[in-house]
């Protein structure tokens, strides 16, 4: 997952057993972040805003869009947006993108519920 959204971020993952997995990072950098059932991402500055995905907003993707390493993982690259959308971007990728690609369905992945402040 790229950071594009002009500020720090923190990502929480939610597991169905309540297990929760947490990122932090900085505009443009990136990180390994698990698929899991319930996401929410939380932005600080330049205005606090957290942004809820509820299960089944964040969808897999085609094997079109992933990639596999070694241990037969697969991989998809993302990037979420100042507005907090996150996009599919093309296998491989290695930095953030200005102009996202075409998406497949399901995408850019919205926010079910923002909540600013």
């Amino acid at each position: 997952m790229f950071n594009h959204t002009g500020g720090r971020i923190v990502i929480l993952g939610f597991d169905l057993g309540g297990e929760r997995n947490k990122w932090v990072l900085d505009e443009g950098e990136s990180a390994v972040v698990w698929y899991t059932d319930r996401w929410e991402i939380r932005k600080t500055e330049p205005v606090p805003v957290v942004w809820f995905y509820h299960p089944d907003t964040i969808k897999y993707v085609a094997e079109q869009y992933l990639t596999k390493n070694w241990l037969h993982c697969r991989h998809a690259a993302a990037q979420v947006e100042a507005d907090g959308s996150i996009w599919i971007l093309p296998p491989d990728t290695r930095m953030i993108v200005a102009q996202p690609p075409p998406q497949p369905v399901g995408y850019p992945a919205r926010p079910d519920k923002v909540k600013k402040g």
